[in-house]
């Protein structure tokens, strides 16, 4: 009986947590987006981690959301240009640019807290960024 309640309420969350996803995609599982539950339990402080962690990069503009994917992209694959060339179709000096630029805009180098860094990246692509006073993550 215990294990059937858990699988409800982890289907019930990722329901939930589908519905307020910006990933692409009408189904999602549990274990894909179990990471960001956790993270964003406070929505208040989900959002202000990822707008301090991010800084400008976090602004709600095309441009800003290039250099984030880009840049999530980049850490997700162990720091390979070629890699991240190869799976966003663009030239690696594309990506050596927007790399440059993604540190000039956040502020600060890349590999300062680069775990925070990763995790608000996470957080901006599964739930969005905030604008000045919406919430980043809308979890239950």
């Amino acid at each position: 009986m215990a294990g059937f309640r858990s699988s409800h309420e982890q289907a019930v969350a990722a329901c939930e947590l589908g519905l307020r996803s910006t990933l692409p995609g009408r189904v999602h599982s549990y274990r894909s987006l179990e990471l960001g539950a956790l993270l964003a339990r406070d929505e208040q402080a989900a959002a202000d981690f990822v707008r301090r962690e991010l800084g400008a990069l976090a602004d709600d503009t095309p441009s800003a959301q290039a250099l984030r994917a880009t840049l999530k992209c980049y850490l997700d694959h162990d720091r390979s240009v070629a890699t991240v060339a190869t799976r966003m179709h663009v030239a690696k000096n594309t990506v050596l640019y927007r790399i440059k630029r993604a540190e000039q805009v956040r502020g600060r180098p890349l590999g300062d807290n680069r775990l925070q860094l990763h995790t608000a990246l996470y957080l901006a692509e599964t739930f969005g960024v905030s604008t000045s006073d919406t919430v980043v993550a809308r979890t239950a």
